[in-house]
């Protein structure tokens, strides 16, 4: 791009060229200055100073609050990790319930009703989550799962209490969607044979 211009580039700084044309531009002082010949992966050069800008630092007044809030995240951050570590070593610790792991978080074991997973509550019914709820050997071991972090800055650790295999539902639970199921099927035969003698009438 720079050929248009006579190979003329525009400003720039460290870090941003190739590190070879890069040591060699800053190692001149002034303008008009030539280095010797420079080879990079693009080229041989021969650089000529035309000028240098000094580098400019904004006022603290105009970077305050995003310093401020960018600080306070990476704090956040790095508190939240810390506290995922512990709470990973202490399940690991005591794999057998979460009792002492919340004891040592200060936090309270939260408890569920049987679910499946289309019906798992928040935030159990993360991918995530679902995949680890429902591996049989989780279930089979008794022990704590590994730290889940999900997608909303939390994280949680599983222990399955209690499982149920698949039934059967009784037909009192499922009478009502049985007679619906039927009578929807039912209405569709008649429908399609209403339909089939109006198209036969239009053939004769």
């Amino acid at each position: 791009f720079s050929a248009k211009k006579g190979g003329e580039l525009d400003w720039f700084e460290k870090g941003v060229m190739d590190p070879a044309f890069e040591k060699a531009a800053f190692a001149l002082n002034k303008a008009g200055d030539l280095s010797t010949v420079v080879k990079s992966p693009f080229g041989f050069h021969i650089i000529k100073l035309l000028g240098v800008e000094a580098a400019q630092t904004k006022p603290f007044a105009d970077v305050k609050e995003e310093t401020i809030t960018r600080l306070q995240a990476d704090k956040a951050k790095e508190l939240f990790f810390a506290e995922q570590q512990k709470m990973a070593d202490n399940s690991f610790e005591n794999p057998d319930s979460l009792d002492l792991t919340a004891d040592a978080m200060g936090m309270k074991v939260q408890s569920s009703d049987f679910f499946t997973q289309a019906t798992a509550p928040a935030p159990l019914n993360d991918p995530k989550v679902l995949a680890v709820a429902f591996s049989e050997q989780l279930r089979d071991d008794n022990t704590n799962s590994d730290v889940i972090e999900l997608a909303d800055g939390k994280a949680l650790v599983l222990h399955i209490t209690g499982h149920q295999p698949k039934a059967v539902k009784p037909l009192a639970e499922v009478k009502e969607q049985v007679i619906a199921a039927i009578k929807h099927d039912k209405a569709g035969e008649v429908a399609r044979g209403k339909a089939q003698g109006l198209l036969d009438k239009l053939k004769v």
